[in-house]
């Protein structure tokens, strides 16, 4: 799939557990009217695509 590798403002929770040990990665699904508004909205199509990202990390994860 087409997708962008960025640097992010968002990353402090990732942090957090990274300082604790905690392996930690973040993705984020695009939104077409921006993040933390009354109006955001986002494709179906993107999150099921970020659904197959995760679940692709869950099985590389277990081996």
């Amino acid at each position: 799939m087409r997708h962008r590798e960025m640097a992010s403002g968002g990353g402090h929770d990732a942090a957090a557990f990274g300082a604790a040990g905690i392996p930690a990665a973040m993705l984020f699904v695009r939104n077409q009217n921006g993040s933390h508004n009354p109006h955001e909205a986002m494709r179906m199509e993107d999150f099921a695509e970020g659904c197959a990202v995760v679940a692709h990390w869950l099985r590389e994860a277990a081996g």
